[in-house]
């Protein structure tokens, strides 16, 4: 995964970044850049990652999602302030998150049988059920569209969109460029 100025992998449940780490974005408890790929945590077993401006979040072994950075907007989803340099358990009970998605200032993520969840900045977020949608700021995980699921989704830096299994293709977020 590929963030603005940080990319991520795993391979072979390992998770290593490197690049810019201003905000801890790599994970690996400090603020120096690395140039090349470098273990994150210690040893769990990585599913997937998704990498963002500032922030990145990624899935353990059995469904759990960790994310660290930037957490000025509530990205990391933790239910708390303040950036993080580490992988931060997300404020979630859940544990069976199978895809996560990250862009600008907001995070998503995939249950099983296609719920979505999402936290981060403002207007990037869709939450409400059947056609009452309203934008939000949220520091922890909330379900998008409750009953709906979707089988795929996109975050930009302000917008997002996501397709929902009936195919309906569904974004928010802002619009100043249309």
């Amino acid at each position: 995964s590929v963030g603005v100025r940080h990319a991520c992998r795993i391979e072979g449940g390992e998770l290593s970044c490197w690049g810019e780490n201003r905000q801890g974005q790599l994970g690996l408890g400090d603020p120096n850049e690395r140039t090349s790929p470098t273990r994150v945590g210690d040893g769990s077993s990585w599913l997937d990652v998704a990498a963002a401006e500032e922030h990145t979040c990624a899935i353990a072994e059995p469904g759990r999602i960790y994310c660290w950075g930037n957490n000025l907007s509530g990205q990391l989803g933790t239910g708390e302030s303040g950036s993080q340099n580490v992988p931060t358990r997300v404020a979630s009970t859940f544990a069976d998150f199978e895809r996560v998605f990250a862009g600008g200032d907001s995070t998503c993520a995939f249950r099983g049988g296609g719920s979505l969840y999402c936290w981060g900045a403002t207007g990037q977020l869709l939450a409400g059920t059947g056609d009452v949608v309203t934008t939000q700021v949220v520091d922890e995980p909330i379900i998008v569209l409750s009953g709906s699921r979707f089988k795929e989704v996109s975050l930009g830096g302000g917008h997002a969109c996501a397709v929902r299994n009936d195919g309906a293709l569904l974004c928010w977020g802002q619009n100043t460029d249309g």
